[in-house]
């Protein structure tokens, strides 16, 4: 892995970690995210890459994700970032002999279509002694619409 990446001035590490942990970013996904420190299982990258997802941290993104599956960019020029605002972890498991995992979780943003509940079940390997993520099955679904607030 390369150096950790720059922290961006809008990532204050003392503000709740993205998650959901109710930690302070540094004291838990800040560590691997900006701090370079290797998550010690497919939970912890897990929730690692969930909270550089919500907080635009690509190089991490790319370093975390195995270099078979490895995409060239995660996010594109231009494009409108999806805000993450919600993630709950529904089961993981651990091999046997411990150099793979899956974790299931349930993600929930909001694009410029509105929100929606990403559902993914994210496959693990162990690589050179970090954990990496190698790929995932998705299922995505559109909430209905949250009511106008009243004008006033």
């Amino acid at each position: 892995m390369s150096s950790p990446e720059t922290q961006k001035p809008e990532s204050d590490m003392s503000a709740p970690c993205p998650c959901g942990s109710g930690k302070a970013l540094s004291d838990c996904c800040g560590r691997f995210v900006f701090g370079g420190e290797a998550a010690p299982d497919p939970e912890a990258l897990m929730r690692s890459r969930y909270s550089a997802y919500a907080l635009g941290a690509e190089t991490y993104l790319l370093e975390s994700w195995s270099a078979r599956q490895r995409p060239r960019r995660i996010f594109e020029p231009g494009e409108t970032p999806v805000q993450w605002v919600g993630l709950e972890i529904l089961g993981t498991s651990l091999a046997k002999k411990g150099h793979r995992g899956t974790v299931t979780f349930r993600a929930t943003g909001r694009d410029d279509e509105g929100l929606f509940v990403l559902q993914e079940k994210s496959r693990f390997e162990r690589h050179e002694g970090r954990w990496v993520y190698v790929d995932g099955e998705t299922a995505v679904e559109r909430l209905p619409g949250l009511p106008e607030a009243p004008q006033s």
